[in-house]
């Protein structure tokens, strides 16, 4: 379901809630899972007061420009996650970072957290080793383990994304005097649905919705709980190998490339996500010219996750000139021409 289900698909809000289950924290990132065959391993790990382990965990985890809580959350196990903010993020700064810290079963602490917004996935944490080697571990359990997770993993996915495409099948079609849509001055609401006051977009593989994301008037976003939200992207325009593919962050501002140069635009929702799926559009399009469009972000996030993603399948960069903005900012400022000259293509529409 969605975070924050009632507002997100335009009834009242609930109050928000602080902590969520994980869904692929720690099955995503390789060879550290929370299985009790891998906490075998980390009975060495030194131990140290709450208190101790919070300031080591903050001290890493602002490094990594995460803004944790006065009072950071010790969990009894793992398996749950608690948003927190990030650096430079205006309004959504609550909401762009999660940590996840609790206590192994010999009272060790353990755990990890992501910017979303870097591009870097879940960095995990723990304290330093006290020394000596670390207890054998019996590789075919951690591999079974491991599966075992995937496959739970699959299960769940699978399950929001029938609940995905149901919610998209009886969403509206997006009312083009929406508040966000007259913010943005779109000229079209390029296929999108509305539920209540909230615009609905369906993130997926280009054929199977994977998962949604709501924009509010007020532009505020939310992502489904649990959806497969890496590597899964919002179309605008049809994909052919023909023309050059471009690849961005958000909605509006794939909306504006699309309206000033006509070529079709892939929506990764992120910067975080501009890598998987830049690398998805690359499998199915081996010979297809991709170009990234870069928000100009003041922290540089959005570039880095651009060089990221271009580097890996051979595509070019086109950032606006402005720090700051995004090519719907730029459209906004000074045109859908200018916006056209950036990416080498004339104005194609109005």
């Amino acid at each position: 379901m969605l975070e924050n289900e009632e507002a997100a698909l335009g009834g009242e809000a609930p109050k928000a809630a602080e902590s969520g289950r994980i869904a692929d924290k720690h099955s995503s990132t390789s060879d550290d899972t929370t299985s009790g065959v891998h906490h075998q391993a980390l009975q060495q790990l030194p131990r140290v007061t709450d208190d101790q382990g919070k300031a080591a965990f903050r001290s890493a985890a602002e490094r990594h420009g995460l803004l944790l809580p006065d009072h950071i959350e010790i969990d009894e196990g793992p398996g749950r996650y608690h948003r927190c903010g990030v650096e430079g993020k205006g309004k959504s700064r609550g909401r762009d970072g999660s940590y996840s810290l609790y206590r192994l079963t010999d009272g060790s602490l353990y755990g990890g957290f992501q910017n979303h917004t870097a591009g870097r996935g879940w960095q995990r944490w723990r304290p330093g080793r006290s020394g000596g080697p670390a207890p054998a571990v019996d590789q075919g359990k951690v591999l079974a383990a491991r599966l075992a997770d995937q496959k739970r993993q699959e299960v769940a996915y699978s399950e929001v994304a029938a609940s995905a495409a149901c919610r998209w099948g009886t969403a509206n079609p997006a009312d083009p005097r929406h508040p966000y849509i007259l913010t943005k001055g779109l000229a079209s609401t390029h296929g999108a649905r509305q539920s209540g006051h909230n615009i609905v977009l369906a993130f997926g593989d280009g054929n199977i919705i994977a998962t949604l994301q709501t924009i509010g008037p007020d532009g505020s976003k939310l992502w489904m709980k649990g959806g497969k939200k890496r590597g899964s992207f919002a179309l605008i325009g049809k994909l052919v190998g023909t023309k050059p593919i471009v690849i961005c962050e958000g909605w509006a501002t794939g909306c504006s490339i699309h309206e000033a140069t006509g070529l079709p635009v892939v929506v990764a929702g992120d910067a975080g996500n501009l890598l998987p799926v830049a690398e998805a559009i690359r499998r199915r399009f081996l010979r297809a010219t991709i170009i990234i469009g870069a928000d100009n972000d003041g922290n540089g996030v959005g570039q880095r996750g651009a060089k990221e993603a271009a580097r890996s399948v051979g595509a070019r960069v086109v950032t606006p000139p402005r720090a700051g903005f995004d090519f719907n900012d730029l459209a906004c400022r000074d045109g859908l021409a200018s916006v056209a000259a950036m990416f080498g293509e004339r104005r194609q529409h109005g």
